[in-house]
């Protein structure tokens, strides 16, 4: 009788690590699709997101400062960084969620249940420990840093124009 109830439970918990593992296979399968389709676009938005806000920024800094065109420039640099720091947020996001997973197999009451459960897990758990992220044409993980990144060397080459304005 126990042993029919020990196969009854790893019946269950057998079906419940088999739907982890096709859940998180496709996942992975999705993120590499995705990766494939959109890194090298990524890197596009990101680089026209730079030279957006340092053009637009260079723009309004040579109108007065109560112009309307001046008032425009400032609206497309707070939307293009909106729309920048959005896409970051979310990168980042996405990381922390994929590496979360390896947290949440090792949180699960696994204590006396099937040994072949726990060896199922410990497998998944070291699958998820690489996490998953859409890169930015490969160079670098789209993330908060590469925002900040993003900001600051707009503001350099916005300085660099200046520098260059003021000597010409």
């Amino acid at each position: 009788m126990l042993q029919n109830d020990q196969n009854k439970s790893w019946t269950i918990l057998q079906r419940f690590l088999k739907d982890i593992v096709e859940r998180h296979l496709s996942l992975i399968d999705l993120m590499q699709q995705i990766e494939m389709a959109c890194s090298k676009l990524v890197l596009i938005d990101v680089l026209a997101n730079l030279l957006i806000i340092c053009f637009s920024c260079y723009y309004a800094s040579v109108l007065p400062l109560f112009d309307s065109k001046a008032f425009q420039a400032y609206f497309e640099v707070v939307v293009v960084s909106l729309s920048q720091f959005s896409m970051s947020y979310f990168g980042t996001q996405l990381s922390v969620a994929s590496q979360s997973i390896a947290d949440t197999c090792y949180e699960l009451d696994f204590i006396g249940t099937d040994i072949r459960f726990q060896k199922g897990l410990l497998i998944v758990m070291r699958r998820s420990v690489k996490p998953l992220y859409i890169t930015v044409g490969g160079f670098s993980m789209l993330s908060i840093t590469v925002f900040v990144m993003i900001m600051k060397n707009s503001y350099s080459f916005l300085m660099v124009l200046r520098s260059t304005n003021n000597l010409a």
